[in-house]
C-alpha cells in the first residue's frame, strides 16, 4: 500500500557514513599511535609513529569536512524536496482544492480504492489527535 521507490538523496547519507568512518579510523590510529609512540626512539618506529600521527590528523580533519558536508547536504535535501510527502508521487495523482474561506489549500493524493483512502485518513486523524493532545 505504501511502496514508494525513493531515489538516491543528495549524499547526506554518504556524508554521515564519512563522519562515522573518519571517527572509527581516527580512534584506531590514536590507539595505534599510543602503542607505537613509546618505541619511537628506534629508527623504524619513528617513521611509523610519524605516519600514524599524520594519518590520524588527516582523518580528524575529515571528520570536520564530513560534518560540514552532512549539514549542507541535509539543508539542500530539505529545501529541494516537496516537504508535504508528495515528492515521489505521480503528479497526475495529486489534487489541489482551495483556498477556502479560511485560506486553507487542500493537497491530496488520489488513492486506488475507498478502503485505502479511508485507512490513510484514519491514520492521519489519529496522528493529528496525538499531536494535539501532547501540545
Amino acid at each position: 500500500m505504501y511502496s514508494v521507490s525513493k531515489s538516491d538523496p543528495i549524499s547526506s547519507a554518504r556524508a554521515l557514513q564519512g563522519i562515522v568512518l573518519s571517527i572509527v579510523v581516527t580512534a584506531g590510529l590514536s590507539i595505534a599511535d599510543g602503542v607505537v609512540s613509546p618505541h619511537s626512539h628506534d629508527a623504524d618506529f619513528t617513521v611509523i609513529s610519524r605516519w600514524l600521527y599524520d594519518f590520524r590528523y588527516l582523518f580528524e580533519q575529515l571528520i570536520y569536512v564530513s560534518a560540514i558536508l552532512y549539514v549542507g547536504m541535509k539543508f539542500l535535501e530539505t529545501r529541494t524536496v516537496f516537504s508535504m510527502g508528495f515528492n515521489m508521487a505521480d503528479s497526475s495523482r495529486i489534487s489541489m482544492k482551495g483556498p477556502d474561506e479560511d485560506n486553507i489549500v487542500w493537497v491530496g493524493r488520489k488513492y486506488d480504492s475507498v478502503v485505502e483512502a479511508e485507512t490513510v485518513a484514519t491514520a492521519i486523524q489519529q496522528k493529528l489527535g496525538q499531536t494535539n493532545t501532547t501540545n
